[in-house]
């Protein structure tokens, strides 16, 4: 039964606030300052767009994404990013939402941690399942005044990005989110 009502409060809080265009209301009036902050103190070489709900940081030079799990011990660097790795435009999304009050955001939490857990307890290839199952219940990384703000990297999870100027870059421009917005 708790399951059962945490599960609607999470689809109540998906649909609360949101506007016909599928936006937070003001998000827009929100979002533009974000946009020329962001454009401001970004490293040569990025750019920043933003729309009415959400924000995209993009690397003009595209990137290597190599996933380094179990990839052969005796390879070098350049062999291995040449055969596993995939290149790809590197970018950071934004995406605001009204924000989450403290209980709310600890029922989301109760109900990814429920998700994982039973995604867990299968046989069938229980890290990419429980990854998955905590997918459907992403969590706010930053929040505002007004606003819970998600991100999402193309290097998230396992991913490694190349060249190692790309990966220092991408640190500066996470820590101009460090500066903008409270950490959850």
């Amino acid at each position: 039964m708790r399951l059962i009502k945490l599960t609607i409060v999470a689809v109540v809080m998906a649909f609360a606030g949101e506007s016909s265009w599928g936006g937070p209301p003001d998000a827009a009036v929100h979002t533009l300052p974000v946009v020329e902050e962001i454009r401001s103190k970004l490293p040569s070489g990025w750019s920043c767009e933003g729309d009415h709900v959400c924000v995209v940081i993009s690397r003009q030079e595209p990137v290597t994404r190599l996933n380094r799990i179990s990839l052969p011990a005796a390879a070098t660097e350049e062999r291995i990013l040449g055969e596993f790795g995939v290149r790809t435009r590197y970018q950071i999304v934004l995406i605001f939402k009204p924000r989450l009050s403290e209980e709310e955001l600890r029922e989301l939490k109760a109900l990814r941690a429920a998700a994982v857990e039973r995604a867990q307890a299968s046989d069938d290839a229980k890290r990419s399942q429980s990854a998955r199952a905590a997918r459907k219940f992403d969590l706010p990384v930053y929040f505002d005044a007004r606003f819970s703000v998600y991100v999402y990297r193309t290097d998230d999870g396992p991913l490694g990005i190349y060249p190692k100027e790309a990966a220092e870059e991408r640190d500066a421009v996470l820590g101009i989110f460090d500066a903008m917005f409270e950490k959850y």
